[in-house]
């Protein structure tokens, strides 16, 4: 993750944040899709955290 040297808690804290990102998008792109909208933007950001 960048060259830098995490502790396990670091590590294991940012792994958290990159799961509740990826949630938060796919429920944004659940949500679009529910209103009909356009949700290809969401899909490429979500294959980005991915």
């Amino acid at each position: 993750m960048g060259g830098k040297t995490y502790t396990y808690y670091e590590f294991t804290q940012k792994q958290r944040q990159m799961e509740r990102q990826i949630r938060a998008t796919k429920r944004e792109i659940e949500a679009t899709k529910s209103i009909g909208g356009d949700a290809q933007d969401l899909q490429n950001k979500l294959r980005g955290q991915m």
